[in-house]
């Protein structure tokens, strides 16, 4: 098959990984180890030169593996043995450390020597290990002469490609106009580099998706032929040759060939020619980012007129970013439709693709793989092009990438994979572990590569962090990553190459796929734990005696009765990731993971670690976070000599273990908390010099004197960004604060529970320049806020909890040495609960009124300040939202502020302003309605909540309204004042009364006066009696009646047939005693797709005629109706997806078959209805997904379970009198089964010691509490 022509290149990075192993033998810790130990040092000699035996046929194989199977199965045999080599390695690292380690804490004697050399059964294991290695590798090197391969001097062979030329067919190209334009509108343009008349274009993307063809497009437009005096196109491909380059741009712009020349001549010759004209000069295909060859390239060039430009092609970020006067254009995948149009262009040809409507839909299918990627989309065109039979799209939609030959598609991203460094290979290969459309930090990445061993770290040289984030912007910037959001991701075609590199050493459970070979399988992942549960691979897979990796991916619980054989049999692993895992408490095999270097246990209910975790001195990541049970780490955590990660978040520790300050290699610790014991002090951060990222300091109040804290050496971390600082209790804590300033590069500051009477000097320091946030919380014996405002990278700052403060004056601001004002980046400042405040002094220099602090502030918040008087600033340009609450002596006057967009006011504060967007008052007790009409012609929102006076609410003088909600308003009467005339307003599509207790109508009129009215609730509006006369707005969507008696009473009259957009009906009223049947067949349209019905407490029955009108209807909720009755035969409507039933007296209709056969229900809720005792034999709609059971008191029986055979959760509280969950067993889908306050359920089905406990253990995730 052509799959085969292009499958896994299993050795594809061999190179890199036979570095790694050359690197760790010739280290002078390795080689003091084995000869101090006498271990059999010409035994290691034989294995380096059988290892270089292999290593300058590599380029060779990696090329022939891709057509002769032999080579490949060479290769990955041969990378079979590195890895056995490799784990051989990592043990006499592991014993070296361990002895090291050893003679540290002993008295070294002659006795105690002994004691500390390796264990003969170790050597002896050891030496068969390395022969067996030896063996296999020198076999290998026999069969290199008889697969020809060969020693490639001078590097790897340049992949042949046919040269692009400038010629285009422009009806192939679709979805490139916006990128044209913007290209064309650089490219016309006046705008050069001064210094050499000259700038160059980059047309940056993944290989295929268009870059050549865009050029091509651009350097055939009339406007391009039009504008510059020369122009020509070269094809530079993978080799960088400054000669041949030169050469050909020779050929392209004078029409000459200069073979015979020099560089020099040839240059000399290229700047006479270019002098005084402008030029377009296209380079396709470059992957070189070497400064030294550019210069070399660009001299002549410099010597065209004013406006010449070139344009670059690559895939590679580098290149783009190497020449200093480039503009940068990304290429996006193509949207659906130019797809869509693509495609049928190659598949149909001169053919209209509508003559086809049968092959339609599996071509959109086929088009939806593709993920907007041209070059993919021609390829699998083509392949369709001859065929028109359904049954043969149909096989290509299943088979789809592996139908490529090898001259298309993987072959043409391969020729990117086979362009990366050796080191970058492995980096990338290991990436096949991320399923399709999985998101990644960058962060995670690169600890797992640590792990596995791909980053060399040299000494006094960069960490492995530092190096793998070079690796991680490399793949990055080669359009390997693409960065969503605040993750990465892989575009499917390049996860599809990843899988292809990284062939049988890699297995991603998926689909229900079979992992066929176990002696090769190195790295697992599983993003479908469900499946895989229920299928027979899990045993498999921990039977496979090689795993390093094994990474469930989508933080599923899973059960924890697989660890124990997960641990027993996997003694290799580097990566053991179990997040959100069933986890109370480790099995005693995990002793056995001498070479585990990552460990994921965040989220899980471990309570406590084992003693022998401090032995995994080869350990680097151990995740904790969230971990809300574990109270105490090891005693012995300093041995983890390795450890660089440390994330301890949301734990329950209360102190950290002895001697951390032996972790040196730490790059991040999350948390510390401060104990009282000798060796769990701050000071142990002191020697903890590589830290970085976040660090919060807990329980400083532990902390006794200043030196202690000077020895942390928080000033000397200069990679840490974030500091968090916390105190409980009362201590003057001054002289510790200051022994904690951290270093000038810091970003983040939160100061909590500071007990001292001051801050230090080094706070507001204008040489924090890097400070971003600064949070000062609970300082409330503070009388002084700290000089900030020359801070100049502050933008955000809240001071919360200072008892003590009385004036912020021009300490505040800071010492002004220059013309920079206060506060210049400053953007959202929050002041609250400060009781004693009174005055915030404007800033202003000496002789001048106030004027520029806060230039940048965006929002001002002010809020539980009761004795604050006076005035806010007054000049606040940026200002676009403020917030006053519980300041009744605040002065009445807003700042300045041309943008302010957004006011809430509360308790009474009311300033003076001109205009908002929108605006929030609460809790006033004058009318503000008045002052609220000055604000009419801005205002798009309004919030008006427990403001008393309010009567009426004037409309007409809000024309741009969107949303308004009234709420805890008792005297509020109506919208619209009398008299007034008709308008429309039809910007307004929300509008929410809630509490209004004296509203007795709508506004008459109301179709045509809010005719863009969406939402309308009403809550708790007893008085009013009727909707308008001539009906409700008819685009609503969506109608909330709750507790307005008087209406509901009323409801024949509504009047809702005509509202063809409503979707969503919610309607309560406790009081509703008229109410015994709903809903009446005509009082609600068919098209509902949502209905509520809570607290009628007279309602007896549902119309199910009414009911089966629905026929779109979805969700259906009923709660808290404990006298109706569920009985008729009729059924519910057969589109119901989603059911809640609470407190319902009779609920016979559960046993009816018309319930049974709701074929479309997925999720039910059964809650509070004490008459039920069995749950139907014949069971519940086979479709359900989900089945909630909460407090059935009197429920015994639950049956017809097992006919579920979708049913994946299932939940039951509150059923003391439940035994059993039924005789014949759960379904096998389900993966979640929990109960709660069911004690004998919970006797019967107790974790391995129930009766019936091996009924459900098969159940991935089980709460039986």
């Amino acid at each position: 098959m052509a799959a085969e022509a292009v499958s896994a290149a299993g050795g594809a990075a061999v190179g890199a990984f036979l570095n790694v192993l050359f690197d760790r033998m010739a280290s002078k810790r390795f080689v003091d180890f084995f000869r101090r130990q006498k271990l059999d040092d010409r035994l290691l000699q034989k294995l380096k030169t059988a290892m270089n035996s292999v290593r300058g046929v590599l380029d060779d194989a990696e090329e022939k593996e891709i057509t002769k199977p032999a080579v490949k199965q060479w290769l990955d045999d041969l990378k079979n043995s590195f890895f056995e080599a490799d784990d051989s390695l990592d043990e006499i690292d592991y014993e070296a450390t361990r002895l090291e380690l050893e003679a540290e804490s002993r008295y070294i004697t002659d006795e105690v020597r002994k004691f500390l050399c390796p264990r003969k059964s170790f050597k002896k294991a050891l030496k068969v290990r390395l022969m067996k290695i030896l063996e296999t590798i020198e076999d290998l090197v026999n069969q290199k002469d008889v697969l020809d391969l060969r020693e490639i001097i001078g590097g790897g062979q340049s992949t042949q490609r046919i040269p692009t030329t400038s010629l285009v067919e422009k009806s192939s190209i679709f979805g490139r106009e916006r990128d044209q334009e913007a290209i064309m509108q650089v490219l016309l343009s006046d705008d050069v580099n001064r210094r050499n008349n000259l700038s160059i274009i980059s047309i940056v993307g993944l290989g295929g998706i268009g870059k050549t063809t865009l050029a091509q497009l651009i350097y055939r437009d009339e406007r391009v032929r039009n504008r510059f005096d020369v122009r020509g196109w070269v094809c530079v491909s993978e080799e960088f040759d400054v000669p041949r380059i030169t050469r050909d741009i020779v050929k392209e712009v004078a029409q000459m060939s200069c073979d015979d020349k020099t560089l020099n001549q040839i240059q000399v010759e290229l700047e006479e020619n270019l002098t005084e004209k402008r030029f377009l000069l296209v380079l396709d295909d470059v992957w070189n980012e070497s400064v030294n060859y550019w210069d070399q390239l660009l001299k002549p060039l410099k010597s065209g007129a004013p406006g010449s430009k070139i344009i670059v092609t690559t895939r590679n970020d580098g290149v783009a970013t190497t020449v200093s006067f480039s503009s940068i254009f990304r290429l996006d995948m193509l949207a659906s439709t130019e797809c869509w149009q693509l495609f049928c262009k190659h598949a149909f040809e001169d053919e209209n693709c509508g003559d086809y409507p049968h092959l339609e839909e599996i071509g959109k299918e086929i088009v939806k793989r593709c993920d907007g990627l041209p070059l993919a989309l021609k390829v699998m065109g083509g392949i369709l092009r001859s065929k028109r039979n359904v049954k043969d799209w149909e096989n290509v939609l299943r088979n789809d990438l592996w139908k490529f030959s090898k001259d298309d598609i993987l072959p043409v991203l391969r020729l990117s994979y086979r362009y990366l460094p050796s080191h970058l290979k492995q980096c990338f290969a290991y990436c096949s572990i991320f399923p399709k459309d999985y998101k990644f930090k960058k962060e995670q990445l690169i600890l797992l590569w640590m792990a596995e061993g791909f980053l060399i770290e040299q000494e006094g040289s960069e960490t492995m962090e530092e190096v793998g984030e070079e690796y991680f912007e490399e793949l990055v910037s080669r359009s390997f990553f693409q960065h969503v959001n605040n993750s990465f991701v892989m575009h499917d075609l390049i996860n599809d190459l990843a899988r292809v590199v990284s062939g049988e050493f890699c297995f991603r459970f998926e689909n229900q796929e079979f992992c066929r070979t176990l002696e090769k399988l190195r790295y697992f992942s599983c993003a479908t734990v469900k499946q895989l549960l229920s299928s027979r691979q899990l045993s498999t897979i921990l039977k496979s005696p090689h795993l390093r990796t094994f990474l469930p991916v989508n933080n599923t619980s899973w059960k924890q009765d697989i660890i124990p054989d997960l641990l027993l049999n996997q003694q290799r692993l580097r990566v053991l990731s179990l997040p959100c895992w069933e986890v109370v408490k480790l099995p005693s095999s995990i002793r056995h993971l001498k070479h585990l270097r990552y460990l994921d246990l965040s989220r899980t209910f471990i309570k406590s670690l084992p003693k022998c975790l401090c032995s995994f001195y080869n350990l680097q990541t151990l995740k904790l976070n969230q971990c809300g049970r574990l109270a105490k780490l090891p005693t012995k955590m300093g041995r983890l000599i390795s450890m660089h990660y440390l994330d301890i978040e949301g734990t329950n520790l209360q102190e950290m273990p002895p001697n951390m300050g032996k972790l040196i290699k730490l790059q991040s610790l999350t948390d510390f908390f401060v104990g009282k014991r000798e060796g769990c002090g701050v000071k142990e951060l002191g020697s903890l010099q590589h830290l970085g990222g976040t660090l919060r300091i807990h329980n400083l109040q532990n902390v006794l004197n200043a030196k202690d804290a000077l020895e942390a050496k928080i000033k000397c971390k200069k990679n840490l960004k974030e500091l968090y600082l916390y105190w409980k209790g009362d201590h003057d804590e001054e002289a510790i604060l200051d022994g904690l300033q951290p270093h000038t590069e810091i970003e983040v500051i939160s100061i909590t529970g500071y007990g001292g009477t001051s801050f230090p000097n080094w706070l507001g320091e204008s040489s924090f320049t890097k400070l971003v946030s600064l949070k000062l919380r609970g300082c409330k014996y503070c009388s002084s806020l700290p000089p900030l405002g020359q801070v100049s990278s502050l933008k955000y700052l809240e001071v919360r909890g200072f008892n003590e403060v009385r004036v912020i004056d021009s300490d505040f601001y800071g010492r002004c040495v220059s013309a920079v004002k206060p506060f210049q980046s400053l953007e959202i400042i929050s002041f609250k609960g400060m009781p004693q405040w009174q005055e915030w002094r404007p800033y202003a220099r000496e002789g001048e009124s106030e004027s520029g602090a806060f230039p940048c502030l965006k929002l001002l918040r002010v809020i539980n300040c009761p004795n604050l008087k006076g005035a806010l600033p007054s000049h606040l340009p940026s200002l676009a939202k403020l917030e006053i609450g519980d300041c009744p002596q605040l002065q009445n006057c807003v700042p300045h502020a041309h943008n302010l967009s957004s006011i809430v006011l509360s308790n009474g504060y009311w300033p003076h302003f001109n205009s908002s967007n929108s605006l929030t008052i609460i809790n006033f007790q004058e009318s503000v309605l008045e002052k609220i009409g000055q604000l009419g012609s801005s205002l798009e929102e309004i919030t008006i909540a427990k403001h008393e006076p309010l009567m009426c609410f004037p409309l007409e003088l809000f024309p741009k309204l969107e949303s308004l909600r009234i709420e805890e308003c008792p005297k509020f009467e109506s919208l619209c004042t009398p008299n007034q005339e008709f308008v429309s307003f039809e910007f307004l599509t929300v509008l929410i009364l809630e509490d209004c207790a004296n509203l007795k109508f709508l506004p008459e009129r109301m179709q045509s006066l809010l005719p863009a009215l969406l939402e309308l609730g009403m809550f708790n509006c007893p008085e009013i009696e009727t909707f308008p006369r001539d009906g409700l707005p008819l685009k609503l969507e969506s109608l909330a009646i709750y507790n307005c008696s008087k209406l509901i009473v009323g409801r024949m009259h509504w009047d809702l047939q005509k509202l063809t957009s409503l979707t969503s009906f919610s309607i309560t009223d406790y009081e509703a005693e008229e109410m015994e049947s709903f809903p009446e067949v005509t009082l609600l349209p068919s098209v509902l797709t949502s209905l509520h019905i809570c607290d009628l407490a007279n309602l007896k029955s549902l119309n199910y005629e009414g009911l089966q009108r629905f026929n779109s209807l979805e969700k259906l909720i009923i709660r808290n109706c404990p006298r109706l009755q569920l009985v008729s035969d009729e059924g519910l409507p057969s589109t119901l997806t989603y059911l809640e039933i609470t407190d319902i007296q009779n609920l016979d209709f559960l046993f009816n078959r018309t319930f049974h056969d709701l074929t479309s229900l997925r999720y039910l809720s059964i809650s509070d209805c004490p008459e039920i005792a069995s749950l139907p034999e014949e069971g519940f709609p086979p479709s359900l997904d989900i089945l909630h059971l909460n407090n059935l008191q009197n429920l015994r029986y639950v049956e017809g379970l097992h006919h579920l055979t979708s049913l994946e959760r299932l939940t039951i509280r509150r059923c003391p009198h439940l035994k059993t969950l039924q005789e014949e067993g759960l379904p096998s889908s389900l993966y979640y089964l929990e109960t709660w306050g069911c004690p004998l359920l919970r006797k019967r089905y107790r974790r391995k010691k129930g009766k019936y406990w091996a009924k459900i253990s098969h159940i991935s995730i089980i709460d039986i509490s």
